[in-house]
């Protein structure tokens, strides 16, 4: 019986620590998705701060 009682509580140990893991799996890859999202915003941040400004007419022939 008590072999029985200490099987039962591994397999149940090996399952939550599969389920643990799996979750575990799933949010390292979902951190490294949101990491590259965060640094494609960045470069697209960057490259709009750094875009020529269009230039009006006045810009050129100064204000009267």
């Amino acid at each position: 019986m008590i072999m029985e009682e200490q099987s039962f509580f591994e397999n149940k140990l090996i399952e939550e620590n599969k389920f643990l893991t799996d979750n575990l799996l799933q949010t390292q890859q979902k951190l490294l998705q949101a990491e590259e999202k965060i640094k494609q915003l960045e470069e697209e941040i960057l490259s709009l701060k750094t875009q020529k400004q269009s230039k009006s007419i006045k810009d050129y022939f100064g204000k009267k």
